[in-house]
């Protein structure tokens, strides 16, 4: 897995480019960490100072350098806007999958970015890592990202709910041999 000091090769898409994250990408990331609309969706609160962004960069950075995360910016390639965020992640290196962790600009959302990034990630993840699975944390709320799950091939996997937060946190999930289990079949036909 990669070191810090190795660069991650950029991953594409049709429409987008996935690249390393860096810290002078903190300008953009905190102009999407700091709305509120972004951060309602996401396990941050919305960011009211940059050095919170700096804070998030350097814990991606740290975590990638001990093979526990691939943090990427995502770029529209035609234009080489800056339009989110997305970070690959696992609890240790013998975790057999990754969890992800994305975030976009408002004025991104609705174009199925995630849908084709999702695709393009899961391919990568499952075959060229060769991973166990790929999951996808998603706040039930947030209906644009359920969608782009499903349409990526993930299945609905879990539901958790938490004493101290209204919300339902729906977990998508894609396995590399493609198989379900009993208990993920429950959840599928629910």
């Amino acid at each position: 897995v990669y070191g810090r000091e190795e660069r991650m090769e950029p991953l594409m898409t049709k429409e987008l480019r996935l690249r390393q994250m860096e810290p002078g990408d903190r300008k953009n990331m905190f102009a999407l960490a700091r709305e509120q609309d972004v951060a309602k969706y996401m396990h941050f609160s919305r960011h009211e100072h940059i050095s919170k962004t700096d804070e998030m960069i350097e814990t991606y950075l740290e975590k990638q350098g001990k093979g526990l995360a691939l943090p990427y910016v995502v770029e529209e390639l035609a234009s080489g806007k800056f339009v989110g965020v997305f970070v690959l992640k696992r609890e240790s290196v013998e975790q057999p999958g990754y969890s992800i962790t994305a975030f976009f600009a408002p004025d991104s959302w609705g174009k199925g970015y995630l849908t084709q990034i999702l695709i393009r990630v899961k391919e990568y993840v499952l075959h060229t890592l060769k991973m166990e699975y790929l999951e996808a944390y998603v706040v039930e709320e947030n209906i644009g990202s359920c969608k782009g799950c499903g349409k990526a091939g993930f299945f609905l996997y879990q539901q958790q709910t938490f004493d101290d937060w209204d919300g339902v946190l729906n977990v998508y999930r894609v396995n590399r041999n493609g198989s379900i289990t009993e208990t993920e079949k429950i959840h599928k036909e629910d």
